[in-house]
């Protein structure tokens, strides 16, 4: 994602906090996580989000050196930005897009990217502003099924003759091995909407791009063997093809990891 420009508005600043705070919800709804959930892992996959796409948003793609220190560290600048805001600093019942704000905003801070005192402006400017989807009658917490024009596959066999099929015209996109692979992403998403029939704007695109870039980062987290996985271009291109699936409520997550594990011994049919 090209960087984009530091917003000089309030509600320029609000409409990108928002798209975010709505991306970062998915990435932890595809992680099967709870908001209800006692154990907040929720918050903190979202807080985590937040700044990550704070960051990505101003063109910084690389992870933290340390994460845990630097979360501890961004967390600390919350609690000053709080301050900034209307009421009680000292009350932590803040709502979601609250708490999105403070990490979002706090990420600025911490990459030198905004003066304290900017960030807590926007925090005062922002705070009160109606959280998106409270009145919905629908389940917020449910998955939005995009519209599809044609049927995903049934079996394991059949997503692999898919993505064979797929595969050549986004084979070009795959970096050198130990890049990332940032266009394949980018290939594999436009590729599994275009084989669904699905019609997105660009800015829609882009978000799912966001999406499916930070569920790969916690697919890494499974294991030795799984990140060996995509180390591999075509293994890499069919997590991103899948996990666009998820993302559109047309697959499922335990699927999609009998997939990828399948095609992990298969890849010779991909480099034939």
């Amino acid at each position: 994602m090209d960087p984009q420009p530091i917003p000089t508005r309030s509600e320029s600043w609000l409409a990108e906090i928002v798209r975010s705070m709505q991306a970062a919800e998915q990435v932890a709804l595809a992680r099967d996580l709870d908001p209800e959930d006692e154990d907040h892992e929720w918050f903190l996959c979202v807080a985590e989000e937040a700044v990550r796409l704070a960051r990505a948003a101003r063109g910084i793609e690389e992870p933290f050196a340390d994460p845990d220190a630097s979360m501890d560290e961004v967390t600390d600048l919350t609690v000053e930005l709080r301050r900034q805001a209307p009421g009680d600093p000292d009350n932590h019942h803040i709502n979601e897009l609250q708490h999105f704000l403070l990490y979002y905003l706090a990420a600025h801070v911490h990459a030198d990217l905004l003066p304290a005192p900017a960030a807590g402006a926007v925090v005062h400017a922002c705070w009160l502003a109606p959280v998106p989807g409270a009145d919905d009658d629908e389940d917020e917490d449910a998955t939005e099924v995009w519209p599809i024009a044609n049927p995903p596959p049934e079996s394991v066999q059949a997503w692999i003759d898919e993505l064979l099929e797929v595969w050549p015209s986004c084979q070009p996109a795959a970096a050198p091995a130990g890049k990332p692979q940032r266009k394949l992403l980018q290939a594999a998403v436009a590729a599994a909407l275009a084989q669904r029939g699905v019609t997105a704007k660009q800015t829609a695109t882009e978000e799912l791009v966001t999406v499916i870039s930070g569920m790969e980062a916690d697919l890494r987290r499974e294991g030795p063997e799984v990140e060996r996985l995509t180390r591999f271009a075509p293994a890499a291109f069919a997590i991103y093809y899948l996990w666009t699936h998820i993302a559109i409520g047309h697959a499922d997550e335990d699927l999609a990891m009998t997939v990828v594990q399948a095609i992990g011994s298969q890849l010779d049919e991909f480099e034939a």
